[in-house]
């Protein structure tokens, strides 16, 4: 319950706040993209918690995450602001997006993931109460967080969880990778954000780590339907 409670505050209030932040500091496409870091944090932390061998791949993947962060950090963009609060904002996000794959390693296969949730989300909601003013809010408005706090958060969260049983994590993460590349075309399409040449560079090899990690012959753990 301690390790549940803990999580509901870094997975969710520090991490939906961080991602927030880099969002308003930096530009969508900066944050989505720097999000997409964690799995070259998964693969650190897993060789220094878990004791699993980081070995060629892991190296190359957190190399080329590394070189890739470094040149968005250099080239920058069209309504892209790049700066050390940007940047600090979304590798946090990125920090505490990756606590979701090692919080679903020790109790995914114990416990049933609706209830985890059911605790770790309500956790993390109290977690940003603080942080919030409250306002009288239209109809239209009571909908759309309605919908955020179903559609893209509860069921979200359920449906990577479930990718992680079945795939490995590495795998699951390749998947979701499309979600940097819809936001930045998102981002370009409705507020004219742009990445450099330099910055395309960077992304693509960001995403480009991640995608090699498809190449892993790792198997996912069963868990309890």
């Amino acid at each position: 319950m301690l390790i549940t409670i803990i999580f509901g505050v870094l997975g969710v209030s520090v991490f939906y706040s961080s991602y927030q932040l880099a969002v308003r500091s930096g530009g969508a496409s900066l944050a989505s993209v720097l999000l997409y870091t964690a799995p070259a944090l998964v693969a650190l932390g897993s060789s220094v918690f878990f004791r699993e061998k980081l070995g060629a791949k892991g190296g190359l993947l957190v190399g080329l995450t590394v070189l890739g962060v470094a040149l968005i950090s250099l080239g920058g963009g069209v309504g892209v602001l790049v700066s050390a609060v940007s940047i600090g904002w979304g590798l946090l996000s990125a920090a505490t997006y990756a606590l979701y794959y090692f919080y679903g390693k020790v109790y995914f296969n114990k416990y049933a993931i609706p209830a985890l949730y059911a605790v770790a989300l309500p956790i993390g909601a109290l977690g940003l109460l603080p942080f919030v003013s409250f306002q009288h809010k239209s109809l239209e408005a009571w909908t759309s967080i309605s919908l955020m706090a179903t559609a893209s958060t509860y069921l979200a969260y359920l449906a990577y969880s479930a990718g992680l049983r079945r795939l490995a994590a590495t795998r699951a993460s390749v998947t979701a990778s499309l979600e940097p590349v819809v936001a930045a075309s998102l981002a370009a399409l409705f507020f004219g954000e742009q990445f450099s040449s330099l910055a395309i560079v960077g992304g693509l090899l960001v995403l480009g780590a991640v995608v090699l990690t498809s190449l892993s012959g790792e198997k996912p753990e069963a868990g309890p339907s």
